[in-house]
């Protein structure tokens, strides 16, 4: 499986203008968001992000809890 890491590195894009491949690609990722399946990811994102942070108050970590719970949160997310 070969990963794309730019918007120019997609084979279906390549062709297009910068600003084309842009707007085509962010058009995709609204499209993305109709679905309620990208909407339980993102609430997941949120309950993770407020659990990491109330774990880490209660052990005393209060601004590292936030980050862990997010980097959790955002691995479920994407």
């Amino acid at each position: 499986m070969q990963f794309s890491w730019s918007l120019e590195s997609i084979p279906e894009l390549s062709e297009l203008s910068s600003e084309e491949r842009s707007r085509v690609w962010w058009a995709a990722c609204w499209k993305a968001h109709r679905h309620w399946q990208a909407w339980i990811g993102f609430v997941g994102l949120c309950l993770c992000a407020y659990f990491g942070m109330t774990l880490g108050n209660m052990i005393g970590l209060p601004f590292t809890g936030i980050w862990d719970g997010v980097a959790i949160g955002g691995a479920i997310y994407w």
